[in-house]
């Protein structure tokens, strides 16, 4: 019997032991902490997370030979301020608190702050400054008058806290705002227009330049609203003047950057603009009648939109950058809720809040209007596409004009498409930033060489200025005046040969080269006959009259230009001519234009409009002279 109570006393003591030896064991066990950064810089607000249970309110952590205090956030996390160390890489010993005593961290490189109190000091006077200069935009109904009573409120707290604080605090302090002020420039209130559309403007540039400018602001607010309420766990746990500063300063900075992004928000609402309905031309024409347009040439036009801002409702039209914003303002209203439940919380525990903030905490609301403003906008150039042509053999180039308006080019091979040849164009505006575009068709008629219609035939407009016989040809360039005066074979050349006046007089011509048998007149065309001469003159009133109703009014024709109207269109320029000799003469003070008929043998008949008279007179020329040409349509 007593062998088997002494067995069963020797078990118990073993057990015991073993038992002492597991608690043992247990106590000393490891907590493994997870950072949430492992780079950082001086003043900012490490966080360190566990999944066991932490009893401690405080302990302290070693950065080489730095000791830093830890705070308890909740039952799984603590806070640090990080210390002002040298840059480099360290290792993080938090066996004080449980945890490892080696979790890497490196300290990235910062700006040095010499004097930490004058900064926190001008700080103040700078966040100050601003909240004065918010008061334009109080009155214009972009903030509440809440908004900026609770910044200064805030502001005369603080100024009270940092006279309190100790050196190494208002080190740590600023480090901790220059985060936020210098990268992310927080005391500058950018100036806007609130104007809604200003003309020839493009809303969505403006648009994209606010948004570019407001995504910083959102992305700071973010990161300010998180070291707020961890500082407000840090001062919940430790009632110190660092800790309440911290909470402070950085609500501080939050309220200044919701401000801001108040005001940019509201006018990006109104810079917001979606395009209604359809392209239309400015003049009022709808592009349902055909416009004629020119091989070669170009016409003018500006178009207009019907233009609203957006409303509460289209918040799922938005696309890429302003959608992060939208999304990022509507973030924002939710973590402000939470923002002023810790206010309220905080408020609670310290009644001295209340006393010195008073002010009710304003939240932050959606800047989307509840209904649309409308405006007619001319839409640039520049984001006007041409989605479509329904001729393959016409070509269109969109450009801006000098004056900011559309330039419509056409061209084609010549004589592929036929004179008349009725074709349409799509025009489109695309909003890329709402995923949306809308468009013009419009319709037109092309034509090979300008033209205009007298007396019952159409007649080109202008001084021809071909260099090629119908069947390809080429016709020969003859610049050199004694070559010129011998020749009995055709031949071109440029007025007093400069190739500038092509453009706007057209081509001299021998007769020689009028009469070839090659063909001279582009397909569809023909050298204007004596009877067809004849038959336009007889039409515009006589021999007289008709010369100044041929003559454009131009300054390109010598003073007095009598009589000139042009009211036939024929658009008749100073041309000049060469003659005897090959000598170049006239220019500014004639035109003389050949007529298809010979005139004795060595002539042929010819029209003359002169500076100093209203008439046009027919005569004889040598087929060597030089001479315009123009065409009527077969």
């Amino acid at each position: 019997m007593e062998k088997k109570i002494f067995l069963f006393g020797f078990l118990v003591f073993l057990f015991a032991c073993k038992k002492n030896d597991f608690l043992q064991e247990k106590s000393n066990e490891i907590t493994a902490f997870n950072a949430n950064t492992n780079e950082v810089t001086p003043g900012m607000l490490m966080i360190f997370t566990t999944t066991k249970i932490i009893t401690k309110d405080t302990a302290t952590a070693q950065i080489g030979n730095i000791a830093a205090t830890l705070i308890k956030l909740d039952s799984f996390r603590m806070g640090m301020w990080v210390p002002v160390i040298p840059i480099g890489n360290y290792n993080i010993n938090l066996k004080n608190a449980g945890g490892q005593d080696s979790l890497p961290v490196r300290v990235l490189p910062y700006n040095t702050i010499t004097d930490p109190k004058n900064f926190l000091i001008n700080l103040q006077k700078d966040a100050g400054s601003l909240t004065d200069s918010l008061e334009g935009f109080q009155s214009g109904g972009l903030l509440a008058g809440n908004e900026l009573k609770f910044l200064r409120e805030l502001k005369s707290r603080i100024d009270s806290k940092l006279s309190r604080l100790n050196p190494v605090q208002s080190e740590l302090l600023a480090y901790l705002t220059d985060e936020f002020i210098t990268n992310q420039s927080s005391l500058s209130l950018p100036t806007l227009d609130t104007a809604l559309i200003f003309p020839r403007f493009n809303p969505e540039e403006q648009l994209a330049d606010i948004v570019n400018l407001i995504l910083p602001i959102h992305q700071n607010i973010n990161k300010l609203s998180s070291v707020n309420l961890t500082a407000g766990d840090l001062w919940n746990t430790i009632s110190s003047d660092l800790n309440e500063a911290a909470y402070l300063l950085s609500l501080q900075l939050y309220m200044i950057e919701k401000c801001r992004a108040v005001i940019l928000n509201k006018q990006i609402s109104s810079f917001a603009c979606i395009a209604e309905g359809g392209l239309s031309i400015k003049d009022g024409a709808t592009g349902a009648v055909p416009v004629r347009v020119i091989r070669g040439r170009y016409i003018n036009q500006r178009l207009q939109v019907n233009l609203r801002t957006i409303n509460q409702s289209d918040e799922n039209l938005l696309n890429g950058k302003v959608k992060e914003l939208f999304n990022l303002s509507n973030g924002l209203a939710k973590s402000d809720l939470t923002i002023n439940q810790k206010w309220s919380r905080l408020q609670s525990k310290y009644n001295d809040l209340t006393v010195s903030i008073p002010t009710t905490y304003v939240f932050y609301t959606s800047p989307l209007p509840v209904l649309s403003k409308y405006k007619t906008f001319e839409v640039p150039p520049t984001v006007l596409v041409i989605s479509k042509v329904s001729e393959p053999g016409i070509s269109v180039v969109g450009s801006t004009d000098t004056d900011g308006a559309l330039r419509l080019s056409f061209n084609s091979d010549i004589n592929t498409i036929a004179d008349g040849t009725k074709f349409n164009i799509r025009i489109n505006y695309n909003q890329d930033l709402f995923n949306r575009s809308v468009s013009m068709a419009q319709q037109l008629s092309f034509e090979n060489y300008p033209n205009v219609m007298i007396g019952g035939r159409i007649w080109m407009q202008e001084n021809t200025t071909v260099k090629n016989f119908r069947n390809g040809e080429s016709i020969p360039y003859v610049s050199w005046g004694p070559t010129w005066a011998t020749l009995k074979t055709p031949a071109w050349c440029y007025y007093n040969n400069d190739p500038a006046s092509e453009a706007t007089y057209g081509l001299l011509y021998n007769w020689y080269a009028v009469n070839d048998s090659r063909g001279f007149a582009p397909e569809g065309w023909h050298v204007a006959s004596d009877t067809e001469w004849k038959e336009i003159i007889a039409f515009l009133g006589g021999s007289a009259e008709a010369g100044g109703k041929l003559k454009a009014v131009s300054p390109l024709w010598n003073a007095p230009n009598t009589g000139a109207t042009n009211s036939s269109g024929f658009s008749a320029l100073p041309a000049g001519s060469r003659g005897n000799g090959g000598t170049y003469v006239n220019l500014g003070r004639g035109a003389a234009w050949w007529t298809a008929n010979q005139y004795g043998p060595n002539g042929s008949w010819s029209y003359y409009a002169s500076y100093n008279s209203s008439s046009a007179t027919r005569g004889g020329a040598s087929k060597q002279d030089g001479y315009s040409v123009r065409c009527v349509k077969d």
